[in-house]
């Protein structure tokens, strides 16, 4: 995927998350007003809101390379536990979303859903979930907590870390991929936020 495709894809996150929680007429208003400004951004937008509201994700193999799939709702329950509150990001493994706990417990989490489309065997899953349970490291976001859904599909609660996008603080830099993987591994991007999708 070269740049200006990460960008497009960056622009169509962001005002998804903009989009989803408004009230029906407002959200028109806003994708009329996307796409006055940009109308690639606002068929993107418009197809990803189709398929939320069918409640359908789309499968990037019918849809061509630089399709994505469509996230969840805010107020949807996972787990039991976390009640989504916003789409943080969209990667090719899953969504990231900003979640609180239903419970006595007062918690913002990073909710990492892995793509239901995607042939995980649950062994696996809570393999990768026991994995993450054991990593300790001041910047690295500790797991929460974990479980497999009804439908099979892995889920972890991560710390969710306030912040910038990782991506956004190295392309603020102007890094290439080498200083990336550098500074990113000596902690220089110890500030950044939960919010890179999986």
């Amino acid at each position: 995927m070269d740049a200006s495709t990460r960008e497009h894809w960056r622009r169509v996150r962001e005002a998804f998350g903009v989009l989803i929680d408004l009230p029906a007429p407002q959200r028109a208003a806003q994708l009329a007003a996307f796409g006055a400004e940009d109308a690639t951004l606002a068929a993107d937008l418009a197809a990803l809101l189709a398929q939320a509201e069918a409640g359908a994700g789309a499968d990037p193999d019918d849809a061509g390379a630089t399709a994505e799939p469509a996230p969840r709702r805010a107020g949807t329950i996972v787990g039991g536990r976390f009640r989504l509150l916003g789409l943080l990001g969209i990667g090719g493994m899953g969504e990231v979303h900003l979640a609180e706990r239903t419970d006595e417990l007062d918690r913002k989490v990073a909710l990492k859903l892995v793509r239901g489309d995607l042939p995980i065997p649950a062994a696996r899953a809570r393999r990768e979930q026991q994995i993450l349970a054991r990593l300790s490291h001041p910047h690295i976001a500790a797991l929460v907590d974990a479980g497999i859904g009804e439908a099979g599909q892995p889920w972890f609660a991560m710390e969710y870390v306030d912040g910038a996008r990782i991506t956004d603080w190295c392309d603020r830099r102007a890094l290439d991929l080498p200083a990336r993987a550098r500074d990113c591994s000596r902690g220089s991007a110890a500030r950044c936020s939960s919010r890179t999708a999986i």
